[in-house]
Parts: C-alpha cells; sequence; structure tokens
C-alpha cells in the first residue's frame, strides 16, 4: 500500500477545457429564452451580459484621470452641476467598453 487514497490518480488533468465566457453567456441567453417567468429571465439575461462582459478591456487611466480629478475638484468647490457632469462622461466612458444588452429581447417587452 502507498499510503496514497484509492481515489487518487497522478498526473491526470481536468475531465475539460474551461469553456470560454463567451460561450457561457450565449449558452445562458439561450437558455434564458425559454423561460416564462419574466423576472428570472430578466436575471438570467442580466447574468448572461455580465459574463459575456467579463474581462473586455476598460478605459486607461490617462482617459479616466483627467474626469475623476474633475469630479474630485467639482465636489470640492460644491459645484453640483460640474460634478454631475464629469460623472455623466466617466459613465460613458465606461459603458463604451461593454458590449451591448438588447433588454427589449430579454425582457420579451
Amino acid at each position: 500500500m502507498s499510503g496514497e487514497p484509492e481515489h487518487t490518480q497522478r498526473g491526470v488533468g481536468p475531465a475539460l477545457r474551461p469553456v470560454a465566457q463567451d460561450r457561457l453567456a450565449d449558452a445562458l441567453s439561450d437558455l434564458a429564452a425559454g423561460i416564462e417567468a419574466p423576472d428570472v429571465r430578466a436575471q438570467l439575461n442580466a447574468l448572461a451580459a455580465l459574463l459575456g462582459n467579463l474581462g473586455r478591456p476598460v478605459a486607461s487611466d490617462d482617459v479616466r484621470r483627467p474626469l475623476e480629478e474633475s469630479i474630485a475638484a467639482a465636489i470640492g468647490a460644491g459645484d453640483e452641476a460640474g460634478a454631475i457632469s464629469a460623472m455623466r462622461q466617466l459613465a460613458a466612458l465606461d459603458r463604451s467598453a461593454l458590449a451591448p444588452v438588447d433588454w427589449s429581447a430579454a425582457t420579451r417587452g
């Protein structure tokens, strides 16, 4: 007896290769299409959107930093309109990196 548990095998790798996240997102969207409950369907589509956007490139610090500094300066100066404007620009920048989601198809509405 070698002292190793019987269920252990040396040199055995994973049974399956990892599935690409875009394939998982597509499979989840396909699954969601067959769901009748609107709240569950929307949640599954939201999860598929999250999976599809994982690891997507984001804006560089050189692009983000001026907007973040504008927000901080506007807040420091009590400039609510300026802070909101800079926040909207930063949010638009962040959204521009994401794959679009067709929510009307996700909710059938």
